[in-house]
């Protein structure tokens, strides 16, 4: 692989398969750098639509077999899919650590069908916990259960697909932090606000909310 400068000689710049605007080596290395950080963003893209969009459809169709309704209306499936998928905005923002930009770059798809079922397993499993805590409950309230379960689940496992690491070791951009905080505050009015009608939510006490987070917590760190 042929390198020249710009300032060469147009017979050289024209073999050449690389020309550098500058005459420093480190250009080089920074190109490196930024296509490995694009590739691991592209690969945390895909980990999250594919675990999310798949996790969701597993437990809605795990639930199924429960329930004598569908366990989430066609709409509230869009909503879902928007809130969790709104993060995915400020991807290309994200930060990268030095520790895995210095490894080659590979897109290993084992890794990805292993962490779809992991995913769909645990998600699957967890969802029967508010099941079975409110199964009795009407089908609109049931569905707001649900729909709040998922959808929290959906937000915050960004923090973990993120990286390779425990999330608490591997920082977001602010701009990841201002749309995860967006998506929650969204979901906070479709479920509080007139809107709720709307989509057929039923009202959810501020104590079932809670007791959502601390459940979705729970569930965060047993993927993890």
């Amino acid at each position: 692989m042929g390198l020249v400068v710009d300032t060469a000689q147009d017979a050289a710049k024209d073999v050449a398969d690389i020309i550098l605007l500058k005459k420093d080596l480190k250009v080089i290395i920074e190109g490196i750098n930024l296509g490995r950080q694009a590739f691991f963003n592209i690969v945390k893209f895909l980990r999250h639509t594919m675990t999310d969009n798949f996790g969701n459809f597993f437990t809605i169709g795990f639930l199924s077999f429960f329930l004598p309704f569908l366990p989430l209306t066609p709409l509230q499936i869009l909503l879902t899919d928007f809130l969790t998928d709104l993060p995915l905005v400020a991807l290309p923002t994200d930060w990268v650590s030095s520790i895995e930009t210095r490894k080659l770059a590979k897109y290993q798809t084992k890794e990805l069908f292993l962490l779809l079922f992991a995913l769909s397993f645990i998600s699957g499993m967890f969802m029967t916990v508010p099941y079975l805590i409110f199964k009795n409950s009407s089908p609109q309230f049931l569905r707001t259960i649900i729909f709040t379960a998922t959808t929290l689940t959906g937000i915050s496992i960004f923090y973990s697909i993120r990286t390779n690491d425990w999330f608490f070791k591997s920082k977001p951009s602010k701009w990841m932090h201002l749309t995860i905080f967006i998506s929650t505050l969204f979901l906070f009015i479709f479920l509080y606000l007139p809107l709720s009608r709307f989509f057929e939510f039923s009202f959810l006490l501020p104590s079932y909310f809670l007791f959502l987070v601390f459940f979705n917590f729970f569930f965060f760190y047993s993927y993890r």
